[in-house]
């Protein structure tokens, strides 16, 4: 009999390469039983291990879940099982559906969003090497930035962003010098883009995904930071052009490398986001890369939007105009802090014109913008009439001013007005609220002559509630006339 026994044994030996129709087989080479019932773990556990593509078929039950960290792909109609976890049923391990997609594990951003749902303030770290914090000769255009833009743009509010880029840093770098005091700001996101400097410092793939495993294993393993309180993505690098002493072995390093960090993105509930496959044409475009290595201000801004759309989902960014519908959800004294970014309408109902209350009842409109800013106008409506009130105020600030009246608006009254002989203070009221100062006013007389007697014989001004005309001749004087003016409070 050949010493060969097996597939693997010619290619370990070194006779063969691992040609495609030669690849092993869990049950061949590594004596699994693929029956659905014998436990598996340890064969499939070896053949993983070996690193080579494993081509089978067949159901195979395991008590644990593999380890397979660096990502050896596993081919054919093969169905790894465990039962148990999920209510006793069996749940299938290994999947073929990370294969295509660029972004997978956005159920791990529950913690994240439902902290956005509570109104709950979240803190974000977007920390890497220099392709965070390099902005590609624009600026703003960083990663940090066009994410912090977005988020104003859309009216979130609540959220710190933090950008932790270190040109240069590695993954050993990340755990052994970084990680700690990212952990310290105890984010609720924490976005991780490093492994574009790792070859550089002698770091095959292997040993990047072990410094991955092992840092991963140790945020999870405290308590503060377990998958339900810290929200994690995991991006591989971008691709590049340079394949020198600098960033060696280029996109052949970052192939081995994704593989591997897809599986502890499994392993460690992270969200998993491949910026290389996403962009990997990159490397032909002068066009977009600002030099061999990193990208210009437009591939910056493809990230970020990404990105974004990736933690913001449509659903957790604020309409334009926020409109409550049921009554009072504000008090008059809640702080400008407690508005959200953006244009907020509600209605005001019930006991008003207190010291601490809304002056009337009626619509509320607040703008309030990125930088705390905030004013606000109130209409009247029923009995408050058409009048209008203004505040301002901002946050962290001496909170609001006074609501203030405004009152704009052309009147018109009209008639036939006889003033008797040296009689002053003839009054005409006009009905303006105490305090309302009149800006102009007019008086037209119905005839040439009463229009002459007027302005020679008579003078007009105005009180807060009456336009008043004095009549300084011995003659009563008659003047139909209309008169119009414009007050403000």
């Amino acid at each position: 009999m050949s010493r060969f026994a097996k597939i693997s044994d010619l290619v370990d030996s070194g006779f063969i390469p691992q040609p495609s129709g030669l690849i092993p087989s869990f049950k061949v080479d590594y004596e699994a039983a693929g029956d659905g019932v014998t436990d598996d773990l340890t064969p499939i556990n070896t053949a993983l291990l070996a690193e080579r593509v494993i081509e089978d078929s067949g159901d195979f039950h395991v008590s644990a879940e593999p380890t397979n960290k660096y990502g050896t792909p596993i081919n054919g109609d093969v169905r790894i099982i465990k039962t148990g976890d999920v209510g006793g049923q069996p749940v299938q391990l290994n999947t073929d559906a990370d294969r295509y997609q660029y972004v997978f594990g956005l159920e791990y951003l529950s913690s994240f969003h439902k902290k956005l749902i509570a109104g709950t303030d979240v803190k974000i770290i977007v920390a890497g090497d220099s392709t965070s914090a390099y902005n590609g000769g624009e600026a703003g255009y960083d990663v940090t930035s066009l994410l912090t833009s977005l988020i104003a743009k859309h009216n979130i509010s609540g959220v710190t962003l933090l950008g932790a880029g270190e040109p240069g840093a590695t993954n050993e770098d990340w755990a052994d010098t970084y990680l700690a005091g990212q952990l310290a700001q105890n984010p609720d996101l924490l976005l991780l883009r490093y492994g574009i400097n790792d070859a550089n410092s002698g770091l095959t793939p292997k040993d990047s995904i072990d410094i991955v495993d092992t840092a991963l294993a140790s945020i999870r393993a405290d308590s503060d930071f377990t998958a339900d309180k810290l929200a994690i993505i995991l991006c591989t690098p971008n691709t590049h052009r340079e394949s020198t002493a600098s960033h060696p072995s280029g996109e052949i390093w970052i192939e081995e490398y994704r593989r591997g960090l897809k599986a502890l993105a499994r392993q460690y509930q992270c969200i998993f986001f491949d910026t290389y496959a996403m962009w990997q044409d990159a490397r032909h475009a002068t066009d977009y890369m600002n030099d061999s290595v990193h990208p210009q201000s437009v591939f910056y801004a493809w990230q970020a939007s990404r990105y974004f759309d990736v933690i913001f989902p449509e659903i957790f960014r604020p309409a334009a105009v926020n409109t409550i519908a049921s009554a009072n959800p504000y008090a008059s004294t809640d702080a400008p802090e407690d508005y959200r970014t953006g244009v907020t309408q509600f209605m005001v109902s019930g006991s008003v014109g207190g010291e601490d209350q809304f002056p009337v009842q009626g619509q509320v409109i607040t703008f309030k913008a990125p930088n705390g800013l905030i004013y606000q106008l109130m209409h009247g409506y029923g009995s408050y009439g058409n009048v209008t009130w203004y505040r301002s105020g901002q946050e962290g600030g001496d909170g609001w001013f006074a609501w203030t009246q405004l009152v704009d608006k052309s009147m018109i009254t009209g008639g036939i007005y006889t003033v008797a002989a040296d009689q002053f203070s003839y009054s005409i009221p006009i009905g303006f609220p105490a305090g309302t100062v009149i800006k102009s006013f007019s008086v037209t007389a119905s005839n040439e002559a009463a229009r002459a007697a007027k302005i020679k014989s008579a003078t007009i001004h105005y009180s807060n509630e009456y336009i008043v005309i004095d009549n300084y001749t011995d003659t009563p004087l008659t003047i139909g006339c209309t008169i119009a003016w414009t007050a403000i409070a």
